[in-house]
């Protein structure tokens, strides 16, 4: 049984790492800035609500995991070179991600406590781990002369590299399941040290690598997730025409192509829970609709925009269906938003009142707990800030408690793709939807 802590009402006076109630159904808390530059992000959350990503330093960055009361503990480097990133958390409150070295980035792995690990390398220059499941193995890539190899780190951190089934060693594992299933993609071929076609894969827990149906006819496709029960995977397929087709495959590689808006052209799938339900994104003639997919591959929902401006993205599910992610508004900027299965919209960043602007909500746990961040001025205090909202005593929650695998959000690996290991935090930042379909992939 999981045991929220007790959070204080201080009314208006606010400080890092305190929380107060911010609505009826939600106790909101401030992330205390560990880095002093007012400037962090919270990049993902575990099934405890606590969370993890980075906090810029007068050198750098460094990464950080936040407690559930939003007390920080900086995660140490593993080479005092002053910059680090934490990508994903674990139930256990694990985290990974990549810690600068005297010779270039490196996967890490950081203990509940911040002790880091150094994840092997296997004789490359550089890597970074994106995902991690509950028993602590995590994924992501490593640097190569040619680009960069799929990997799997076993959770003592000895280095596996996964199947190539494109054979240029340009592949890139984005998701893991608490089975050890990964995805992501291998290309095809390689021009001028970029990929030029790619081919959506999952691997087996032993490596084996299985290649996922390309429906479209197009040069690319992608997978961006795999749920936690049955092994699917969902991403993308470009189509022959220059569309992108939503795409979900079974285990062996088997496509269903979910269903885009009328006259949709542009549709990626992001995120799937363990009940089969889908979370992304189908373009209009005004930008692009946030959709929720169901197990057959219908649209099961149209999220509601509540800044109505026509372009919201959903970046997190939990295994009740509700998601999360953000919408622009009108005169610029976006509003973090919480949508239910039914596509109901709450605009979570009028819920945080307005000191904050810019709002973004990157990942919702099964209890309902959701993690973002955006821009925070209120008077004292100016920066950017993560925050986190818990639903109050009484507040429906979204699953009963139990054992949970914690799967790594969109936040911080789908949106990652093949742009993160040349982009580094700073590509990372600038726009995540984009980057998980086209960066390093052009």
């Amino acid at each position: 049984m999981r045991i929220r802590p007790i959070t204080l009402c201080f009314g208006l006076a606010v400080m890092p790492g305190f929380a107060v109630t911010a609505h009826a159904t939600y106790t909101f808390t401030l992330l205390q800035d560990a880095g002093g530059m007012q400037d962090s992000e919270a990049v993902a959350i575990n099934s405890m609500g606590e969370s993890v990503g980075w906090s810029q330093t007068s050198s750098g960055f460094d990464a950080v995991l936040w407690s559930v009361t939003g007390t920080t503990t900086v995660l140490a480097d593993l080479g005092d070179e002053g910059d680090s990133a934490a990508l994903a958390i674990n139930a256990l409150g694990e985290s990974v991600g990549f810690s600068a070295t005297a010779t270039g980035d490196d996967a890490a792995l950081w203990s509940s406590s911040g002790t880091p690990t150094q994840l092997g390398k296997g004789g490359g220059s550089g890597s970074a781990a994106v995902a991690i499941n509950a028993s602590g193995e995590s994924v992501g890539y490593l640097k190569t002369a040619n680009g960069y190899d799929a990997i799997l780190w076993h959770s003592k951190g000895a280095a596996q590299l996964l199947g190539d089934p494109g054979q240029q060693h340009f592949a890139e594992a984005l998701a893991i399941n608490g089975s050890g299933h990964s995805a992501g993609y291998a290309c095809t071929a390689v021009t001028a040290g970029n990929c030029a076609a790619a081919e959506a894969v999952q691997w087996a827990p032993g490596g084996k690598a299985t290649v996922l149906e390309n429906v479209g006819g197009g040069s690319d496709s992608v997978a961006l997730a795999v749920n936690g029960k049955a092994a699917f995977s969902v991403g993308y397929s470009d189509t022959a025409s220059g569309g992108v087709d939503a795409v979900r495959w079974s285990p062996i590689g088997l496509p269903t192509v979910l269903q885009g808006l009328k006259n949709s052209t542009v549709s990626e799938a992001v995120a799937e829970n363990d009940h089969g339900e889908s979370i992304g994104y189908s373009d209009t003639a005004k930008g692009d609709d946030a959709i929720l997919w169901g197990s057959k591959g219908s649209i099961a929902a149209v999220l509601k925009d509540p800044g109505g401006q026509g372009k919201e993205f959903a970046l997190a599910l939990n295994d009740s269906g509700k998601s999360v992610g953000y919408a622009d508004i009108a005169g610029g900027g976006t509003e973090a938003v919480l949508w239910q299965p039914s596509g109901k919209a709450t605009n979570l960043g009028a819920l945080l009142g307005s000191d904050w602007t810019n709002t973004k909500a990157v990942g919702i746990n099964d209890f309902g707990d959701i993690v973002g961040y955006g821009d925070y001025n209120n008077g004292t205090i100016s920066g950017t800030y993560g925050f986190l909202l818990t639903p109050s005593a009484g507040a429906e929650v979204s699953a009963a408690p139990g054992p949970m695998e914690a799967a790594p959000e969109l936040s911080t690996w789908a949106m990652l793709v093949a742009g993160f290991a040349g982009l580094g935090v700073v590509g990372y930042r600038s726009e995540r939807k984009r980057q998980a379909r086209r960066a390093g992939l052009a």
